[in-house]
């Protein structure tokens, strides 16, 4: 390499070292953590179940801590400076908090860009969604903010979410008890859906508090292939209730590969509570998952 182009190189560098260094000094005196809090305000119903009001700059941890401390953002949507979804899986539904003397978003997002506005000196942004997720929401979205628990006769086991593991674990319970979206073999492929072994003698919980209805309720359930496989074992039964009151249920019989699934409609779009009853006779090898959605009525 010649010296021209070594000290080219060299200048480069040092010029996106410094632009990273000095651009939150730049735009320090942007909004204030009250600007942003007076734009979460503004948000209302635009966030529907699962979703992310995304801060941007991503050094605005401060902005964050405000509108947290401040209750703008309930759960189950979240309010953060990092989104880091997994490859090829769609963005959940996002609202952007934008200072206007920040930096551009990253392209990819700018292109889904569908509407802003202008709130003090914060921009609100609302990005196009995919079209699985304008057609039904999953509720694996909001698993984070389930309370999970196995009840049986001799008490109840309150299971507690492990944010580094992604899943609710259940003290003092074997570690295959436990509830979270796991990548498992169903029908001869990989499928992502949420695990939830049940146990014999004893119910295993997930208690979403509030979720948004849309018209139904789709809930499938299936075994792993090696578990389906297995027909002397036993039917994993999954019941679901909505505000306490009984919605549907599913069985799957040990001998068949894939997914059961029934739909229960729900009325009108309102929020509810939403909760899923898992049990087995007997509970060896039932590697049972299932995926719950709420969408609109057929």
């Amino acid at each position: 390499m010649s010296r021209a182009r070594a000290a080219s190189v060299l200048v480069a560098f040092i010029a996106s070292l410094a632009w990273v260094v000095v651009t939150p000094w730049c735009t320090r005196d942007g909004a204030s953590v009250g600007d942003f809090v007076a734009a979460a305000r503004t948000l209302g119903d635009e966030l529907p179940l699962g979703g992310i009001v995304l801060i941007h700059p991503p050094w605005r941890d401060d902005a964050v801590a405000g509108i947290r401390a401040a209750g703008m953002v309930q759960a189950p949507a979240v309010v953060t400076t990092a989104l880091a979804p997994r490859h090829g899986e769609p963005l959940p539904p996002l609202v952007a908090l934008v200072d206007e003397a920040a930096p551009p978003l990253p392209r990819a997002l700018r292109a889904r860009v569908v509407s802003e506005r202008l709130v003090g000196a914060v921009r609100v942004v609302r990005f196009a969604a995919d079209a699985a997720e304008r057609a039904a929401r999953d509720l694996s979205d909001a698993l984070p903010f389930a309370e999970v628990s196995v009840e049986r006769a001799d008490g109840i086991v309150r299971c507690v979410w492990s944010p580094l593991a992604r899943r609710h674990a259940c003290p003092g319970l074997p570690d295959w008890v436990h509830v979270g979206v796991e990548e498992l073999r169903i029908a001869g492929r990989a499928q992502r859906c949420t695990w939830a072994h049940p146990v014999t003698d004893g119910v295993v919980v997930v208690h979403f508090p509030s979720v948004h209805l849309q018209g139904a309720l789709t809930l499938e359930l299936a075994l792993t292939d090696g578990a389906a496989d297995n027909t002397a074992l036993a039917p994993v039964h999954a019941a679901l209730m909505v505000d306490e009151q009984h919605a549907l249920a599913l069985d799957k019989q040990p001998g068949s590969r894939g997914f059961v699934r029934a739909t229960a409609p729900t009325g009108p779009a309102r929020d509810a509570a939403v909760e899923l009853r898992f049990t087995t006779p007997s509970d060896g090898q039932r590697h049972a998952c299932f995926r719950l959605t709420s969408e609109r009525a057929p």
